[in-house]
């Protein structure tokens, strides 16, 4: 299986475990019929604990990816200043600290997003789950094109932080509205502003 394949698959398995699915075996359908799939149980939606779980286990395939990049940078013989991971890497850290932040509360006071609805969370999960998986693409595209054609297509980095301004926006209106409300979560200014950056 090619490693595009792999990627694929596992952006599809974070995408459905993310909307609260389980692995559904294929079962045939007999008779020349292809696999069939088992129907699944409508999820609990989910909450801040399962956002902060999956955050978690995106910033350890994250910090890997940055391991990847720091430890086998893509380099040309005939370009002395030709190092576009290490160009990469700010991006890497940057959406390893957007995960990070997610992942726990800071300063040892309530999570920011605590009593956001099921339905915000949900979306921030679904939207973020994608972000190890972009990265590692792009990482992989970088070398292939590299290979095949000495060149590199940069703008798919956009790809990557494209898929994080939905949460960013869903985060965004939360906080406003905790500003707006006498939330006893209090409106969590250096939450906020750390977003606006």
């Amino acid at each position: 299986m090619s490693i595009e394949n792999r990627i694929q698959l596992q952006e599809q398995d974070m995408v459905r475990r993310a909307q609260g699915g389980r692995s559904t075996p294929a079962v045939t359908g007999g008779h020349g019929v292809g696999p069939m799939r088992r129907a699944r149980q409508p999820a609990e939606p989910p909450d801040l604990r399962v956002l902060e779980d999956k955050c978690q286990v995106m910033v350890h395939r994250v910090d890997g990816l940055l391991q990847y990049a720091i430890e086998h940078p893509l380099t040309d013989a005939t370009k002395i200043d030709f190092h576009p991971f290490q160009d990469v890497i700010p991006v890497i850290k940057l959406t390893r600290v957007f995960l990070n932040k997610l992942s726990r509360p800071t300063n040892n006071g309530p999570h920011p997003l605590s009593g956001m609805s099921p339905d915000d969370l949900s979306k921030i999960i679904r939207s973020t789950v994608r972000a190890p998986g972009k990265l590692e693409k792009f990482l992989h595209r970088m070398e292939t094109d590299h290979a095949s054609t000495g060149g590199i297509d940069t703008e798919k980095v956009f790809d990557i932080l494209d898929c994080l301004q939905r949460p960013i926006k869903i985060i965004k209106f939360h906080l406003s509205q905790l500003e707006h409300s006498d939330s006893p979560q209090g409106s969590h200014p250096k939450y906020r502003e750390w977003m606006r950056v």
